[in-house]
């Protein structure tokens, strides 16, 4: 039992160290100022985990607040974005997901009007 806590604990701590080392080079190399976009967060809880979702970017993540699982997101994003950068795909995969990118900046295609919750019968 100590074993597999120390392992968790260890597993944790290397988890939160790598996040916080690409955030330290994304922040010296990857100059956010250059393209903005809006996009939509869900925030959704499943028992004792919090969900952020993009829509638009079709990405995910969880974290133990929502908080934590917005910030989590954003993280996920900004390295993701990086290395599309990187390998020449990001405007593309922007184009995909209903973007379109003019210059430095990226406007969507398509707008969200509105959300709607519906109770359905099913059978």
């Amino acid at each position: 039992m100590k074993i597999k806590m120390r392992h968790s604990l260890i597993y944790e701590y290397v988890i939160k160290l790598y996040l916080k080392l690409c955030d330290w080079f994304l922040m010296i190399f990857w100059r956010e100022e250059d393209m903005k976009l809006n996009i939509t967060i869900e925030l959704w809880q499943k028992g004792n985990w919090y969900l952020a979702k993009s829509p638009e970017l079709d990405f995910i993540a969880q974290g133990k607040t929502a908080e934590e699982a917005k910030n989590n997101l954003l993280e996920v994003i900004k390295i993701q974005f990086y290395e599309m950068e990187e390998i020449g795909t990001l405007k593309d995969y922007l184009a995909e997901c209903g973007f379109e990118v003019k210059d430095d900046t990226i406007a969507p295609m398509n707008e969200i009007i509105g959300f709607e919750r519906l109770t359905l019968q099913v059978a």
